[in-house]
């Protein structure tokens, strides 16, 4: 690994520490990638970020985006349940690997 990817890497992981911690603003405004099979699609892959006793921190999600601008999710229990966009981190992947993580998920 480079030394700038390096760095770029730690300063990501310093600024996502102070965000939990309070230390730093987090913003609620967020773009969905803008694949062409996501167009006209409101559901993305997400891991949960935040801190909730039924669901799994670390674990991806499928995610439907909501009006509100709130996601909702199956939790572990297979509840519904709806989310503040600061719990998730929106992911993407190859086409491929999206479609095989999402029937992972689904599973």
């Amino acid at each position: 690994m480079s030394k700038a990817v390096f760095d770029s890497l730690a300063r990501s992981i310093k600024e996502a520490g102070g965000i939990l911690r309070g230390e730093i603003k987090d913003y609620e405004s967020w773009k969905v990638p803008s694949r062409k099979s996501r167009r006209n699609s409101t559901k993305v892959l997400g891991v949960f970020v935040g801190e909730d006793d039924d669901i799994v921190t670390g674990k991806i999600y499928n995610i439907e985006i909501l009006p509100s601008k709130r996601f909702l999710v199956t939790d572990e229990a297979g509840e519904s349940v709806i989310c503040s966009v600061n719990d998730f981190l929106i992911v993407s992947f190859p086409p491929k690997a999206e479609r095989l993580l999402r029937d992972l998920v689904a599973a």
